[in-house]
């Protein structure tokens, strides 16, 4: 699944990929854990894609990693460890 998100990326931009999987996460603020952590699990395979001086959506990833509930489901805290 990997090779696939990174080839779309490489189509799109990592930095595109990585402004909606934000999106998404705002978004699905009360839906289910398993589109929270796919979401999360895409920006995991795009991260090393990012040029750090263009991207400004990831310290807002990492808030919103940081205010996440603790009650979440716990694959969705091992991949947003990742």
């Amino acid at each position: 699944m990997i090779d696939l998100i990174k080839d779309a990326v490489f189509i799109v931009g990592s930095s595109s990929v990585f402004r909606h999987m934000l999106a998404q996460l705002k978004s699905d603020a009360g839906s289910s854990w398993e589109t929270t952590e796919a979401a999360l699990f895409v920006m995991h395979a795009v991260a090393k894609s990012l040029v750090p001086s263009v991207s400004d959506v990831v310290p807002q990833v990492v808030e919103s990693i940081l205010t996440m509930r603790e009650n979440e489901h716990v694959a969705v805290k091992q991949t947003s460890i990742r």
